[in-house]
């Protein structure tokens, strides 16, 4: 969601007002099965069905976040609320499907590199959480860089959850594939994480009607 409607309401005004929005049921929704991919990898990492069926749960989760964008801007029910969740929910799901695909991969290089890969988006999110609230800025609208990272680690992640064997044997391609679609990801996390400070945290820097930052 992009949106925050009316302008003149606070985020509490807007939460107790427009809660019950559709397209907050949505998030909502997204938020509530969070962890169920997660769940599915770690109940059976080695088994290929199983693995298949948490890449298809991260993907369908992953989804909702299109779906209450459009039902937003099609019925016109955007929120300042809605704004402020829908970021939080798609986070999220990033965070606790990192965190089981770490849990699965521990000891070996796929699993320094997805721990790597967690912590820094981990940072990017809680420090930039804190220097946006210490500009006050209770929503930021997304970026264009913003909404490619989100959909950049989106894809990362259901890459890793894909049934490829654990291990020696996994396929070479597709773990080059993995590591090449992760740094990708790492680089526009940076990317972006640098473009919301200029826009969002700087306060009383000299900007161009040409390039905001």
């Amino acid at each position: 969601m992009t949106d925050i409607a009316p302008p003149q309401l606070s985020l509490a005004e807007s939460f107790r007002r427009q809660w019950y929005y559709l397209p907050n049921w949505v998030t909502y929704l997204r938020i509530v099965t969070a962890a169920l991919p997660a769940v599915l990898l770690v109940l059976a990492p080695q088994n290929a069905g199983m693995r298949g069926w948490s890449a298809f749960a991260f993907v369908v989760v992953a989804s909702t976040d299109g779906i209450d964008g459009w039902l937003a801007r099609h019925f016109k029910l955007t929120s300042k609320w809605g704004a402020f969740i829908d970021p939080i929910a798609d986070k999220l799901l990033v965070f606790i499907s990192l965190v089981g695909l770490c849990w699965v991969y521990f000891g070996g290089f796929s699993g320094w590199v997805l721990l790597v890969f967690t912590v820094l988006v981990t940072v990017r999110e809680v420090v930039l959480a804190y220097q946006i609230n210490q500009s006050r800025h209770d929503t930021m609208p997304p970026t264009f860089q913003g909404k490619c990272k989100m959909a950049l680690q989106a894809v990362t992640v259901a890459l890793w959850f894909l049934p490829i064997p654990l291990g020696t044997g996994e396929w070479t391609w597709a773990r080059d594939v993995r590591f090449a679609v992760t740094v990708m990801a790492a680089v526009i996390t940076i990317s972006s994480w640098v473009e919301y400070y200029r826009l969002y945290v700087e306060p009383g820097r000299p900007r161009s009607r040409r390039h905001p930052w």
